[in-house]
């Protein structure tokens, strides 16, 4: 159960904490390769601070944080990090209970909203028609893993024309894959991180 969130403890952890997730999302915008992966760990910090101390000092930690990194790496990273992986901290607590079928329900509803709202904000910061982000995006997506696709005799201007025409339907399951490996993720950051946190 989380403890009251007004203390100089609470406070001092959730910005000493902010500024850990801050590097991590920075460091992971910033280095190639392997090093990009680093910002997915930025849920289960958030996590930290929700379980501890309450999910209002965790939206406190991902408002700073957010505000801090667009500020850092650019606006485009902020509404990222906002959308698509602070909700996952703040509801992380929740979901390592058992039986709560309702709440992972509402969580990924919730998620494919942010989601959505997400690929909507790129596009428009890209000076994109959704249609083009997509197709960018599918491209992209293809130039990583072409060669599965094309053992399926998929050309990658099939692929992105296929993703477009069915994007709507397509998003809700993107959403659901995205945020089921993130919360897996950090599960586990989650669990050592708590864990390394001096106790009352």
């Amino acid at each position: 159960m989380a403890r009251p969130n007004s203390s100089t403890e609470s406070l001092a952890q959730t910005g000493l904490l902010a500024a850990l997730c801050v590097v991590l999302y920075v460091l992971g915008a910033s280095l190639p390769g392997v090093g990009r992966y680093l910002k997915l760990l930025c849920p289960g910090v958030i996590g930290i601070v929700s379980q501890r101390w309450g999910m209002r000092q965790g939206a406190l930690l991902a408002v700073v944080s957010s505000v801090i990194i667009g500020m850092s790496v650019g606006f485009r990273e902020l509404f990222i990090f906002a959308l698509l992986l602070a909700p996952v901290g703040l509801v992380l607590p929740s979901l390592r209970r058992k039986g709560l079928r309702l709440e992972y329900i509402l969580y990924w509803l919730g998620y494919t909203l942010c989601f959505t709202a997400l690929v909507l904000i790129l596009s428009r910061l890209m000076g994109l028609s959704l249609t083009e982000f997509i197709e960018q995006m599918s491209l992209v997506h293809y130039g990583l893993y072409g060669r599965v696709y094309q053992g399926m005799n998929i050309s990658a201007e099939g692929f992105a024309a296929v993703v477009s025409r069915w994007i709507w339907a397509l998003l809700p399951v993107l959403s659901l894959a995205y945020g089921a490996m993130l919360t897996l993720i950090n599960r586990i950051v989650l669990a050592k991180g708590s864990a390394l946190l001096p106790q009352e």
